[in-house]
Formats: structure tokens, sequence, C-alpha cells
């Protein structure tokens, strides 16, 4: 389920992607020869694209952040308490040999 979850995120990202290169690859083409309100929807359309921009960088830096944070946070952990964290492990993998067993 996961993995098609993470699929479903990385086709989305990339038809985001495709959608931001040709709007700027028409803004690019020329619809400068166009009246004043093309002109307008232009300035609208780069302003629009550059919100999204830097939406992606701000969003892909906090993502590294919070996962940093929380790499640190369960390497803390798991210095602090190692016989919890052993303990946790079998337990699951015990479960874990259970559950595929029954199959």
């Amino acid at each position: 389920m996961s993995n098609s979850v993470s699929e479903q995120q990385e086709q989305l990202v990339n038809d985001l992607r495709a959608v931001v290169r040709d709007a700027q690859q028409l803004l690019d083409s020329g619809v400068s020869s166009c009246g004043a309100q093309a002109t307008q929807a232009r300035q609208r359309l780069e302003t629009a694209m550059r919100e999204v921009r830097q939406s992606w960088v701000e969003s892909g830096s906090q993502t590294r952040q919070r996962m940093s944070q929380w790499q640190h946070a369960s390497d803390d952990y798991v210095h602090q308490h190692p016989w919890t964290t052993m303990g946790a492990a079998i337990g699951m993998g015990v479960a874990l040999g259970w559950l595929l067993g029954r199959r």
C-alpha cells in the first residue's frame, strides 16, 4: 500500500514539474506581442510559478530538517535505552514471524 502511495506522490510531483516546465515554455515562446490582458495574465503566471518554486524549495528544506531531527532523536533514544530497544525489536520480530507463520 505505501509503495503505491509513494508512486502516486512521485507521479504527482512529476506532473507538477511538467506543468511548470510547459508554462515556462509558453511564457518564453513570445506572448509579449499580445494585448494588455495577455500581458497581465503572463505576469500573474510568472508570479504564481515563482511562488510554486519557492514553496518547493522551502518544503524540501523543512522536510530534510525534520528528518534530521527525527534521526537524531531516535539515535539518542537507542543509545540511552539499548535494552528497551532490543526488547522491542525482538518482540516485533516474534510477532511478525508468528503472523507470517500463520499463512
